[in-house]
């Protein structure tokens, strides 16, 4: 690779970095993931300005050379081909490919609970919080409970309106848009995650809600309902998964990898059918840690105090974005004014350290695009929101409308300093005049 290209490639995730502040669903993960795994953890791991700057061109060589090496590769060819043509084609382009040294498979300590921890991140101005509870699993694929426990995780907030997160919370409580849990497997450490985005003031009832309903499955049978709907559920996905190439490779693939059954995925259906309430109480009992959870939110600081009642210790463990330990706030100190505090979070915003770095960076803007985006699930729709606004005073908005046979827009404005107008889904176009053209 060129070091041109690297340069742009670097570049790129630097940028991307920049708006992990803003972005809380990220955080979420990274505090999530070092508690769980732990700093030294390749899951565990944070990517900073720091380490990418680190990372120098012959570091990617090095690396490349030291583990893209065919002592770790598989190969997978799923087609109208036949066998003959397939190894013609493997001794004519990978002959050369020559085996690299033998890597020694790392040993990782993974954290302790010693009890319910909660961990807190500030995000200035957010009126939701991102709630994360989880914790590590010790199952690998093709394990015989790797069955049971996507059963279990089915019923508990595995993705339908009917799941329990989904209709405790959602459906019952109106506390969010959505809730939901997942339990994996993976060859180093899998891992176990509840949770969904809700609104400031029901934080502590979300949380306490997802608890209960952890602590529920883990103790108590399912019914005989939640356990043929997930089962019902689960074997019409499996069934049309074969319908793609990309599954039948990647059944191929676990198969070898992970040292498999060749009957693994032939007696999927059989092995799925044949599990009983019982086998989901003894897999929640055995992998689900009700009592020794990480529980991570992400939003504005006033509920923080609130979060103290769920931890072991009832203590909050401040972060920041980073993951890093972060101080609580104390009460302002002397010579701390409004223009200081604006100056401080427009230098913090900007990456830099001064008003002439400041000035010098914000000469260089010419206009500033936000987008979001929001799922409508009882309408079947997803709301999608643009806006712009740049020098000098020009700003514009659109809002979209995707569902099922609709892709429309539902709302715009533009003004371009100093002519403007709005338009409304079954409203027309209008012009800005008088009074609302001069405020513009």
């Amino acid at each position: 690779m060129p070091q041109e290209d690297f340069d742009r490639l670097k570049q790129q995730s630097l940028t991307n970095l920049s708006t992990l502040p803003t972005d809380a669903d990220a955080i979420s993960g990274i505090v999530s993931g070092i508690a769980n795994y732990g700093k030294a953890h390749p899951y565990g791991e944070v990517t900073s300005e720091t380490t990418v700057n680190n990372i120098t061109l012959q570091d990617m060589r090095d690396f490349y050379a030291k583990y893209f090496i065919p002592n770790y590769a598989y190969l997978v060819i799923v087609g109208d081909i036949t066998q003959q043509e397939a190894k013609e084609y493997v001794t004519k382009y990978f002959s050369g490919w020559k085996k690299g040294s033998e890597l020694k498979e790392p040993v990782y300590t993974l954290p302790e609970n010693h009890g319910n921890t909660v961990y807190f991140v500030d995000k200035p101005g957010a009126v939701q919080s991102v709630i994360d509870i989880s914790h590590n699993v010790v199952l690998k694929p093709g394990h015989p409970d790797e069955i049971p426990l996507k059963i279990l995780n089915g019923i508990l907030g595995g993705g339908s309106f009917s799941a329990r997160l989904m209709a405790n919370l959602r459906e019952d409580k109106a506390y969010t848009y959505g809730c939901y849990s997942s339990i994996y497997s993976d060859e180093i450490i899998g891992g176990f995650s509840a949770g969904g985005s809700f609104r400031n003031e029901v934080t502590d009832s979300a949380v306490t809600q997802i608890m209960y309903e952890i602590d529920r499955i883990s103790k108590n049978m399912v019914t005989d309902e939640e356990l043929k709907l997930v089962k019902s559920s689960m074997t019409g996905a499996f069934a049309r998964s074969l319908e793609s190439s990309e599954t039948v490779a990647q059944f191929a693939l676990n198969t070898i990898r992970y040292n498999l059954p060749k009957d693994y995925y032939s007696t999927y259906l059989v092995k799925l059918e044949q599990v009983t309430k019982e086998d989901l109480l003894r897999v929640a009992g055995l992998y689900l840690k009700p009592s020794n959870l990480n529980i991570v939110v992400v939003g504005n600081q006033e509920i923080a105090e609130k979060l103290k009642v769920f931890d072991a210790s009832n203590a909050v463990h401040y972060k920041d974005y980073y993951g890093n330990d972060k101080a609580q706030l104390k009460a302002v100190a002397s010579g701390v004014t409004l223009e200081t505090v604006l100056n401080n979070y427009m230098f913090k915003a900007f990456m830099v350290n001064d008003k002439v770095a400041f000035d010098a960076k914000l000469s260089k803007l010419g206009m500033i695009q936000t987008s979001y985006k929001a799922e409508m699930p009882e309408m079947g729709a997803t709301l999608y929101m643009t806006t712009w606004e740049g020098k000098p005073n020009k700003s514009a908005m659109i809002t979209k409308i995707e569902a099922p046979g609709m892709n429309a827009v539902a709302q715009k404005e533009y003004f371009n300093g100093t002519a403007g107008g709005t338009f409304a889904m079954g409203a027309g176009s209008t012009k800005y005049e008088g009074d609302e053209l001069t405020a513009k």
